[in-house]
């Protein structure tokens, strides 16, 4: 026999916590052979959705380039806005300007006040990281490569774009994907889409067509290249691995526009975890 209810046994969903910012929910179990009995209790929550700091989140210098770059931090699914792009560096790194602007890239956002912050400086760190990490485990396709490479023409799901340019793109399944590069470099071309979360460990490089429902996590560098129309709806996270220290470059018919649904859409399908459970 099962009961659900929350870890207080109240029976209703009424405890969150800092862990995964969810209710916890208290699986009880009994079973009974032989003339024994026994209870098992389970703390299990749903898992969260990534936390955004912004469209794009980059930890290290960054180049905007071309007209047809549009970064968009107001939230095209829902009412969670956030700025355009975020870093945790001030506005200059070893005397450069840590966020350059080259022909004109649309940059848009807002704070969680409603004012208009296309880029914001000095952000929390994000340890992209460990949420690669705590992710990784949850992969329904996985691969593991020793040295830079190139992937093309490959689908994990199949976005669908708005009717009009900008729109959001959408999506009905969800997948998480992830590549071990083990830092090395990951190219992914040739018309190369998926909706769900996308997980690099490494560098990753984007050349030519490219279609994302959902957030894309890279623990290195991340590099625009080629023609093609590039787009994004969730989130694009950039990090820094012990080994990376490469400068971001985002441009070429690039499009990330933050996605609140495509965030809560690449978890919703993940198993629930299990925080903890004793038996008596």
């Amino acid at each position: 026999m099962l009961y659900w209810g929350d870890a207080t046994g109240s029976g209703t969903n009424i405890r969150n916590t800092t862990l995964t910012g969810n209710p916890i929910y208290l699986v009880t179990s009994h079973g009974t052979a032989g003339g024994a009995n026994s209870t098992v209790q389970t703390q299990v929550a749903r898992v969260p959705p990534v936390s955004i700091p912004g469209a794009v989140y980059v930890a290290a210098r960054t180049s905007l380039l071309g007209s047809s770059t549009y970064i968009d931090g107001n939230d095209a699914c829902g009412t969670h806005n956030v700025p355009g792009i975020t870093t945790p560096l001030g506005t200059t790194t070893g005397g450069n300007p840590t966020l350059t602007q080259s022909g004109n890239p649309d940059v848009r956002g807002k704070d969680a006040q409603g004012n208009s912050v296309p880029m914001q400086y000095n952000s929390t760190t994000l340890n992209v990281q460990a949420v690669v990490d705590s992710l990784k485990g949850a992969a329904d396709s996985s691969y593991t490569y020793s040295q830079t490479t190139t992937v093309s023409q490959q689908s994990w799901g199949t976005p669908t774009a708005g009717a009009h340019q900008n729109e959001p793109l959408a999506c009905a399944v969800s997948h998480v994907v992830y590549f071990n590069m083990h830092d090395t470099s990951l190219k992914l071309s040739g018309g190369t889409q998926g909706c769900g979360m996308l997980l690099v460990q490494g560098d990753l490089e984007i050349n030519g067509g490219f279609s994302w429902y959902g957030p894309v996590l890279v623990t290195g560098s991340v590099s625009y290249t080629g023609g093609g129309n590039k787009n994004i709806s969730g989130a694009l996270i950039s990090g820094e691995a012990a080994t990376v220290n490469v400068e971001d470059v985002i441009g070429g018919n690039a499009t990330i526009l933050n996605c609140s649904q495509a965030i809560t859409d690449a978890v919703r399908n993940r198993p629930l975890l299990v925080l903890n459970w004793t038996q008596t």
